[in-house]
C-alpha cells in the first residue's frame, strides 16, 4: 500500500506534467492519474511493462470487439476499462497460482490503469501513448526526487 501523501503529490506532479507535455506535444500520456502511478513504481520495471503488456492486450480485444459490436463513446471507454480490469485481475490470478514465485513483478500496476492506458492507445496509437507516459512518468519521477529526495519507497 502507498503512503497517501506520496500517492497524491504523485498524482498531482503527473496531472501538471502530463498537461503540461499534452500542449507541447499534443500527446496525452495514458490519461490524467497513469504518469503519477507509473512514476511512483519506475523502480519496479516489471510492474510498468506488466502494465503496458495488459493495455495492449486490452487495446487488442477491444479493437477485435469493434469489429462485430458497436463500440464507441461511453460504452467504449467503460468497456475498454473493464476488460483492462479483467486483464488485471485474471494476470494476478495466473501469478498467484504460480507455486516457483518466478516473476511475480509482472504484473499490471492497479486494476484500472491498464484500461485508462488502452482507451488512449485507442486513441492516439500505442507506441505514442507508451513514449508520451514513458516521458511524463520520468519528468514526474525526477520532480518527486527532487521534492522527497531519493528515497522513495513504495
Amino acid at each position: 500500500m502507498l503512503p497517501q501523501t506520496l500517492l497524491q503529490e504523485a498524482i498531482g506532479t503527473g496531472l501538471v506534467a502530463g498537461l503540461i507535455f499534452g500542449e507541447l506535444f499534443a500527446i496525452t500520456p495514458g490519461g490524467m492519474v497513469v504518469p503519477g502511478y507509473v512514476a511512483l513504481l519506475l523502480i519496479r520495471p516489471y510492474r510498468v511493462l506488466g502494465t503496458i503488456a495488459v493495455a495492449l492486450l486490452t487495446f487488442a480485444v477491444v479493437r477485435l470487439l469493434g469489429r462485430t459490436t458497436l463500440l464507441y463513446g461511453r460504452r467504449r471507454f467503460a468497456v475498454t476499462v473493464l476488460i483492462g480490469f479483467f486483464l488485471s485481475l485474471a494476470l494476478e490470478q495466473v501469478l498467484r497460482s504460480d507455486i516457483t514465485g518466478s516473476h511475480t513483478e509482472l504484473r499490471a500496476i492497479g486494476f484500472i490503469i491498464p484500461g485508462l492506458l488502452a482507451e488512449w492507445m485507442d486513441k492516439q496509437g500505442p507506441s505514442v501513448t507508451v513514449a508520451g507516459l514513458i516521458c511524463v512518468a520520468v519528468v514526474t519521477r525526477l520532480a518527486m526526487v527532487m521534492v522527497f529526495g531519493s528515497d522513495i519507497r513504495v
